[in-house]
């Protein structure tokens, strides 16, 4: 029942929103709270708790924060890549995204050998944990700062409104087909 009112809130939000850019933007919160979430567990990896907070930040980091990326590289970026190219610009807005993305890939893939080492409680470098969350943090603080100021903002100009509109069901039924 509640995973029905879920779909049927999202679906009531994409045909008022129609807004693609305002959903992918809308997971940037979350994104910066796990950041955040992050940094704690960078603060204090064996305080009590870490274990699960780490498995759970992984487990973010390999789902939702992935499928995010994922949903942008395949529907956002191509509409915005295939306007640019027509009109002979702003594709080094969509080259930054794609190198960021890869970018993050493997930032995110040096620290979850450490995200297992605290969740299963084995020995960690301390040192090592504290700079790849740094690193990690500090390239999607700019990563989504760019897409925020800079590449929606530029998709809004470029894509029409009925673009957008198909744009904001294909992710709809993405994020419904990965839910079953």
């Amino acid at each position: 029942m509640a995973v029905e009112k879920l779909r049927s809130d999202e679906q009531t939000e994409v045909v008022r929103l129609r807004d693609p850019l305002r959903m992918l933007a809308r997971f940037h919160g979350d994104i910066r709270r796990v950041l955040a979430r992050l940094d704690q567990l960078a603060a204090d990896p064996q305080r009590p708790g870490a274990a699960d907070e780490a498995t759970a930040l992984a487990a973010f980091l390999t789902g939702p924060l992935a499928l995010h990326d994922l949903d942008e590289e395949t529907v956002l970026l191509p509409a915005i890549a295939a306007v640019a190219a027509r009109q002979r610009g702003h594709v080094i807005q969509v080259q930054q995204a794609q190198h960021d993305h890869a970018h993050m890939e493997e930032r995110i893939g040096a620290l979850l050998p450490q995200l297992w080492q605290v969740a299963k409680q084995r020995r960690f470098d301390p040192a090592r944990l504290r700079d790849d969350i740094a690193a990690l943090h500090t390239l999607l603080d700019e990563h989504l700062r760019m897409e925020e100021t800079v590449l929606f903002p530029l998709a809004r100009r470029l894509l029409e409104p009925v673009v957008l509109a198909g744009l904001a069901e294909e992710l709809l039924r993405r994020a419904q087909s990965r839910r079953g």
